[in-house]
């Protein structure tokens, strides 16, 4: 048999690798205490001269300057190239004590302009970056992160100086998130993040005023800005996992100023700026919309639209002042538009901030005076709704559509609660047919260019509520002037609810149309004064009879809508209208107006009865029309 050799021997596993604790205690962590430790006693030797009168803030400042200085020259010198971490350590502890003095020099001392400083500090800064990326020692860019963002805090003399803060943060940050970038440490984004904020929410409890209101709102702007800045140079040469942790560094410093819009909102001095306010607002909003869009971050599009709605949610319960109208209309118009905007570039649940921001119509419908003459209010929102309607149709958003309208309908039923009198019944009348109209017509134009509004139950149901308005206008105040306005209105939303019912095959809305009309009417007859207005009130009963028969009769044609000939019974309702005339002799004598009615509505059922071959109707109009003429002949004749 052939010679088969045996297998090799296994090869043996690497020896697990054990930490090495002599080298992090004996050498990193005291290097690391020294450096900490060397620049905590710069920067506090600073402030105990300060306090004290010792030296002269020259002679302060060129110690500084000098300290600082030769720390870095000593740790580039050949003799330090045996101690990489205490060289790392004393690097880091040098560039905090020049940032802590340089900055000391501007806010404490003026000694040197802010154009010159400014220059000092971007030296530094390029300094600090060069070190810590040719080193390779992140412990140089914590301890300069360190001691930068602690230098204006311990060596704060309680003076409100904004500018020369934050211009040193921002430069700070800048050299900061170039390090982290380049070296993919995460951990110093971080860090100054968490200390920027710190800083800007230190500041705004402290010293913010009204007056100082445009200059925070520019403060946070700029640190929004260099945050979206490092997302977009930090897009390339970067492994997907450090890119990934970045951005999302990034985006939430972006999104942070959110906060200070809500804040601002809540608190009536700040609110009462509602130019600035909101000019901040649309800002923030529009600039995380678009990386929303440009880097398909939905989630940052949903914070931003609900920290909007929030913002004016606060703002109209805590900071509302009258001065703001009508200005605030043009305001929620352009955040109206903004969202409407996206939604046409990307669909997300954001995308509701646009109708979800109607809620403000009913909100200043309760908040202004003014907004009892409905003209300027109803009208601006009209031609919104309008645009919600364009968007929803042409890319099929049609939640949108139905949630602006909810809050339309909602306002239309505050505003005649709280406004409507005689003076206004034209205007409420035009205003009720317009936004019929509307309600009725956007699906039947998105079903004409072949689209459909989603949830399709939306525009019955949206119908239905708009007839329910008219119980507003049978007020008693109100009945007798809108007659012919209410009846001609009443028919328009009847006949469309009708026709919508038809198209999506629902008849139980027909049947709840038919039922609800009827509603209105008992409701104007119930205000109304029928010894005045007994003849139009009679023929109103049997022309909307008629309506209702000719309206279900069109709706059950064809082999699957036979269902809707139910509806055609609750006709029969127009009956009770009689039968009440029929019972009161000053109403009921001479009987010519009721006989009159009496007998279109009984004509125009059997005609119908025999179109739908329904006997039952047959049977219920003439055993209806027998009763109201023997009430009639009981109550008038005896």
């Amino acid at each position: 048999p052939p010679y088969i050799p045996p297998p090799p021997p296994p090869i043996p596993a690497k020896p697990a690798r054990s930490f090495d604790w002599e080298n992090l205690v004996g050498i990193k962590l005291f290097s690391w205490i020294a450096g900490v430790a060397l620049v905590l006693a710069a920067v506090f030797f600073l402030k105990y001269s300060v306090e004290h009168g010792w030296l002269s803030p020259t002679v302060r400042a060129t110690l500084g300057i000098l300290t600082g200085t030769a720390l870095l020259v000593v740790c580039e010198l050949r003799v330090a190239r045996g101690y990489a971490f205490t060289a790392n350590a004393m690097d880091g502890a040098g560039i905090a004590i020049l940032y802590a003095t340089l900055f000391a020099i501007h806010a404490l001392w003026h000694l040197a302009p802010a154009g010159v400083v400014f220059f000092l500090m971007l030296v530094v800064t390029a300094v600090a970056v060069g070190l810590s990326i040719r080193r390779d020692s992140m412990f140089i860019a914590l301890l300069g992160l360190m001691g930068g963002f602690a230098t204006p805090a311990l060596l704060a003399s309680g003076e409100n100086r904004p500018i020369g803060l934050f211009s040193y943060l921002l430069l700070l940050n800048a050299g900061i998130g170039w390090i982290a970038h380049k070296k993919r440490w995460p951990v110093l984004t971080v860090g100054s993040v968490l200390f920027t904020v710190v800083y800007q929410w230190g500041w705004v409890s402290k010293y913010l005023t009204p007056s100082q209101l445009p200059l925070a709102v520019a403060i946070f702007i700029v640190f929004a800005a260099l945050a979206a800045a490092a997302m977009w140079l930090g897009r390339s040469g970067e492994r997907e996992d450090g890119k990934s942790i970045f951005e999302r560094i990034s985006l939430a410093a972006a999104a942070l100023p959110l906060a200070f819009g809500i804040f601002a909102a809540a608190v009536p001095a700040y609110g009462a700026r509602y130019h600035t306010l909101f000019g901040f607002l649309l800002l923030v909003a529009a600039g995380l919309a678009f990386v929303a869009v440009v880097r398909h971050h939905r989630w940052l599009h949903a914070i931003g639209g609900g920290a909007v709605l929030l913002t004016f949610g606060i703002w109209t319960a805590m900071s509302y002042v009258p001065a703001a109208w009508p200005a605030i209309l043009a305001w929620v118009a352009a955040f109206i538009a903004l969202y409407l905007f996206v939604a046409t570039r990307v669909t997300t649940r954001a995308s509701l901030t646009a109708p979800l921001l109607f809620f403000m119509l009913p909100a200043l419908i309760a908040l202004e005076p003014r907004a009892a003459s409905p003209a300027l209010l109803f009208g601006a929102f009209f031609v919104l709704l309008a645009a919600v309607a364009f968007v929803a149709v042409k890319y099929g958003q049609g939640l949108l559509y139905f949630v602006a309208s909810f809050f339309v309908i909602v306002a239309e039923a505050f505003w005649s609660a709280r406004h409507l009198t005689p003076e206004r019944l034209y205007p409420a009348l035009l205003l009720y047919g317009a936004f019929g109209l509307l309600f009725l017509g956007v699906p039947a134009l998105a079903r004409r260019f072949g689209r459909t509004l989603e949830p399709r139950a939306g525009a019955a149901v949206t119908a239905i509520i708009s007839l329910a308005m008219l119980l507003f206008l049978t007020i008693d105040s109100v009945a007798g002037a809108a007659l012919w306005g209410l009846t001609l209105l009443l028919a328009i939303l009847l006949v469309g609810t009708i026709v919508e019912a038809k198209v999506e095959r629902r008849p139980v809305v027909a049947i709840a149309a038919v039922l609800l009309t009827w509603i209105v009417l008992g409701s104007w007859w119930e205000g109304l004064d029928l010894q005045l207005s007994l003849i139009p009130a009679l023929f109103t009963v049997a022309a909307f009879g008629i309506i209702a028969l000719l309206a279900t009769v069109w709706a059950s044609r064809g082999a699957d809508q036979a269902e809707f000939g139910h509806s055609s019974h609750l006709s029969l309702a127009g009956y009770f209208f009689l039968l009440f005339i029929a019972a009161q002799q000053a109403l009921a004598f001479p009987p010519w107006p009721l006989f009159g009615a009496l007998a279109i509505l009984t004509l125009a059922i059997g005609v119908a009865s025999l179109y739908l071959r329904r006997g039952t109707l047959t049977i219920g109009g003439a055993l209806a029309a027998q009763f109201v003429l023997l009430t009639w002949s009981t109550h008038t004749l005896l």
